[in-house]
């Protein structure tokens, strides 16, 4: 089958055109093998455009090239001028000879011809419905040796500007820069893999990829026929006689019509200017592949005019490690960090990219879910029809699936919400345990609820006010017609403080049915909870999961061989083991010994595991592979790609081919998505496997300026905790950026843990003083709401005098300078007057509290609820001491008015108010109007 054919599957018919005859030589590249071609009825290029799509596979899914209209493209930036202390211009390319025929124009004219009209599209602005933290890959594309000083330029001079840009921008951005991604005694076809599968992998994360072309005066390799293996000819539309570079643009620009391209064109005569000892490194050594060069740089001038820029530099002297070193490089850096910038910006415009809460918790749940179905053999044991039988009959449900670790439970669990999702009445939620930061949390849960199925955009605040807006959002949802369904995968995970799962309001929600998988029983907190119906995961039609999975990599079993992996002990119940089988068969190469190889095979899946680890060591550095699988099992934080690989240290290739090898033990994230596990039993198993010393190496990274300080703030507490670093801890704990992440209503008893765990909490105020006294830029007002909030923590650590010594400065620095309504010095009265009243000093207690209502009386512009708020303290002030009633009550009554002018008749601020007056009347012996207030709270409590 020729191109043409390959291109449009094989039939030719519909284009009226018969097939030539099949050939395994390839056509000598000659002047009379063109001339041959030539005579051959071809259709036009216009004729191939018109092919409605072609497809081309890629790593992870099969992408559309469908031909696009010509747009105008964007405006490019001027052209780059020579270095200022360069002495030469820049040489145009020696112009074509008219009506004369190269050796390689039947290549370019084959590439001219199968890839249509050489143009690029125009940029579409991507607006994912999973928006959040995207990733930006850059492909660099250029021979090696004679680019050496262009490649380290753009990895220690462009890609550190850009990254820190595109960080600010919620971009992960990822160079592939495959200097050192494939190893010198790999076969040609590996080569070859390693290179387009990379371009392929910028092609499906990023759509139009980001290109960066750098062409010189060599070629690079061009592999004869015989050199490029039958599936990369299929898979990449191989043009005999082009280079790896060409074929890179092939492939990345001229197929996908990307304008994320830049092609960089160095000066010709830089060559005439150079050491004769180094000339075989700059120029090609034939006639011949000169020619190529000349060719492809004319090519490329005429396919893409608008993104070619010219650029010199002047040689300087060979460094130490024998690579010539290039100077005068200022405007090729510009000009590269510009069109990037510019190319990025309108593919991923910054209005589009600010992250929806709704939408960046969702994403790890849906690639999971996409991962469990998309190989998803059909059930054929009734457990999908009896789960929905039970959904159907027994509304609200509460179904368990439970099994083994690895014998289906998740991909059983998918299966079934992708069958009731078919019933428009029903909407399903499935949330992954571990499938994403703070996923194992009931409270991430619970908020994915209330925005996912409540509406709501945003649900911050402490854990109690969360649960009272949780249940109003429950109790509408409750009044609607829609039945819902609740998936929760790993059930067993789940934490909180209270209970492990939130099932005191999944048990005040009438149309709500739940599943959830477990390795074992499971009971609910709250009897009235009761699973309804409990089905067991199994493996089912074992030889089916096989193909299947075979299949994607066109290969199959024989039935001995077929025999031999079911037999093993674990493949009869585990779609896991036969899964992890599967992969390592798809990399097997030597067909003669895969009934061998079968037989060896271990018959468990920890066994297995490790003899798909002990494989990869082998393959890479042992030290590498130790220390990513170390951090994927020890660390307490998820990493994304560049933290990992930067953990790592080392370079981006290395890194790509090390989470090429790794990839059977990871699940495929989601774009922006953190690296985890596939399953969660190789965690168990690489446990006792890997050591848990990696882990200094994140905690050194995540201590660097490398990583965004919010970032930094969330992640390192948490892993230097994981490793009793106490003394790194307690000076982490005390700057302030770690200090203003964790220190809210939702995450400061997590602080709290913290600070108690470095064992130096004695010290803990001596160093927030330090940090605070190195504060010298930071506004007045704003260094004295820092040091209430220092106080505020020290008082809720019981740590009064510590507490009186921040907030009195607060106090004394927010006083002079306030205009109208000062939140800060109201705020650090009210402090005062609590820590007092914990110290027993009473007198003083009640002047701060009284001082605090008065200011916010008299100021205009003071929130009602704030002078609420003063009220209920000075009254449960005078109530706890000295029982004065008769004061008390007045106040409690104006505090209750307040908020019900404000809030209605419903709010938890209101149900606080009413049960403090139910107390006081109680503590009077007035029973009946006390019963009367606690049965409205108790009401209020129920609604809200």
């Amino acid at each position: 089958m020729n191109l043409l054919q390959t291109l449009v599957g094989g039939n030719l018919s519909f284009l009226g055109l018969t097939p030539p005859p099949s050939s395994t030589e390839a056509s000598p590249i000659t002047a009379n093998g063109l001339k041959a071609r030539r005579e051959r009825k071809r259709p036009s290029s216009t004729t191939l455009n018109d092919v409605t799509a072609r497809r081309y596979r890629t790593h992870d899914r099969e992408l559309l090239w469908e031909p696009r209209p010509v747009l105008p493209s964007r405006p490019s930036p001027p052209l780059v001028t020579p270095a200022p202390d360069s002495s030469v211009s820049a040489a145009p390319e020696k112009a074509e000879e008219p009506g004369k025929t190269t050796l390689w124009a039947p290549a370019f004219l084959q590439a001219e011809e199968t890839c249509g009209p050489m143009r690029v599209g125009t940029v579409t602005p991507l607006m994912s419905s999973l928006r959040g933290w995207k990733t930006v890959r850059v492909f660099v594309s250029s021979t090696f040796a004679d680019m050496h000083s262009e490649r380290e330029c753009l990895v220690k001079r462009v890609f550190p500007v850009l990254r820190k840009w595109c960080s600010e921008r919620r971009l992960h951005l990822v160079e592939c820069d495959l200097r050192w991604g494939v190893p010198k005694d790999s076969a040609s076809g590996d080569t070859l893999r390693v290179c387009l599968g990379e371009l392929d992998r910028c092609i499906s994360e990023n759509g139009h990829p980001f290109f960066v072309s750098l062409l010189g005066g060599r070629c690079g390799w061009i592999p004869t026929h015989d050199q490029v293996p039958p599936a990369i000819q299929a898979r990449y539309h191989w043009i005999d006689g082009f280079s790896v570079t060409g074929m890179e643009i092939l492939h990345g620009v001229c197929r996908t019509r990307t304008p994320n391209a830049v092609f960089m064109l160095r000066d010709p005569s830089l060559i005439s200017r150079l050491p004769r000892e180094i000339l075989p490194q700059f120029k090609e050594d034939t006639a011949e592949h000169n020619e190529f060069v000349d060719q492809l740089r004319r090519k490329v001038r005429s396919w893409f005019p608008a993104s070619c820029f010219d650029y010199s530099c002047t040689f300087s002297h060979v460094g130490a490690d024998g690579k010539p070193v290039m100077i005068n490089m200022e405007d090729f850096e510009a000009t590269v960090l510009n069109f990037l910038k510019t190319s990025i910006s309108q593919q991923y415009p910054e209005d589009h990219i600010s992250p929806e809460p709704v939408l960046l918790a969702k994403l790890p749940h849906t690639s999971m879910l996409e991962n469990k179905t998309r190989l998803c053999v059909h059930d054929t044991t009734g457990s999908v029809q009896l789960a929905l039988s039970s959904l159907r009959d027994s509304h609200p449900a509460i179904i368990q699936i439970t099994g083994s670790a690895g014998s289906g439970k998740s991909t059983l669990l998918s299966e079934i919400e992708q069958e009731v999702l078919k019933d428009s009445k029903w909407k399903v939620l499935v949330h992954f345990a571990g499938a994403g930061p703070g996923s194992k949390t009931s409270m991430n849960l619970l908020r994915r609820i209330c925005m996912e199925w409540g509406g709501l955009k945003r649900l911050e605040g402490e854990e109690d006010s969360i649960h009272s807006i949780a249940m109003g959002v429950i109790g509408k949802l409750s009044k609607l017609p829609k039945k819902f369904l609740l998936c929760i995968d790993d059930i067993d995970t789940l934490e909180s403080s209270d209970h492990p799962v939130p099932d005191w309001w999944l048990s005040n929600w009438p149309n709500v049915s739940i599943m959830f998988t477990s390795c074992g029983p499971f009971t609910f907190a709250f009897p009235k909870m009761k699973v309804t119906s409990t089905i067991r995961a199994q493996c089912h039609k074992a030889e089916e999961i096989i193909s299947t999975h075979l299949r994607e990599s066109n290969k199959q079993l024989d039935s001995e061989q077929m025999r031999l992996l079911i037999e093993k002990y674990d493949a009869q119940q585990s779609p896991l083991y036969l899964v992890l089988a599967c992969e390592e068969l798809r990399v097997f190469g030597i067909f003669e010994q895969v009934t061998t190889f079968i037989r060896n095979m271990s018959p468990t899946i920890p066994g297995l595991l490790k003899q798909i680890y002990n494989r990869i060591k082998g393959e890479n550095s042992a030290v590498a592979v130790d220390n990513f699988l170390g951090i994927l099992t020890h660390c307490p934080e998820s990493l994304y790609e560049p933290e990992m690989q930067m953990a790592l240290g080392i370079s981006p290739s290395e890194f790509v081919s090390l989470r090429q090898s790794l990839s059977v033990f990871l699940a495929k994230s989601a774009e922006g998505s953190s690296l985890t596990f596939a399953h969660s039993l190789f965690k168990k198993v690489f446990s006792s496997i890997v050591p848990k010393a990696c882990l200094t190496l994140v905690a050194t990274l995540f201590e660097s300026d490398q990583v965004e300080p919010t970032r930094r703030a969330r992640v390192l507490p948490v892993i230097l905790l994981e490793m009793q670093e106490k003394d790194r801890l307690a000076r982490c704990l005390s700057l302030w950026e770690t200090f203003d992440f964790w220190y809210n209503d939702e995450t400061k008893y997590t602080l709290y843990k913290f600070w108690y765990a470095t064992a130096k909490d004695d010290s803990m105020a001596k160093l927030y003083h330090a940090t605070l006294d190195k504060m010298t830029s930071v506004e007045k007002e704003d260094l004295a709401y820092r040091y209430f909030r220092v106080g505020e923590l020290m008082y809720y650590l019981a740590r009064y005098d510590d507490g009186l010594s921040f907030a009195t400065t607060s106090q004394a620095m927010s006083e002079p300078f306030h205009f109208g309504f000062n939140v800060t010095h109201a705020y650090a009265l009210n402090l005062l007057g609590r820590l007092y009243e914990k110290k027993g000093e009473i007198d003083l207690s009640e002047a701060n509290h009284k001082k605090s209502l008065e200011i916010k009386r008299k100021t205009r512009g003071c929130p009602p609820d704030l002078i609420a708020h003063s009220l209920n303290n000075l009254a449960g002030l005078y109530f706890h001491h000295g029982k004065r009633h008769w004061d008390s009550l007045p106040l409690y009554k104006e505090a209750l008015a307040i908020l019900k002018k404000l809030y209605g008749d419903q709010h938890v601020d209101i149900a606080d108010v009413t049960s403090n007056m139910g107390q006081v009347y109680y503590d009077m012996g007035k029973l009946e109007e006390a019963v009367q207030l606690y049965e409205q709270t108790i009401e209020m409590r129920k609604r809200l």
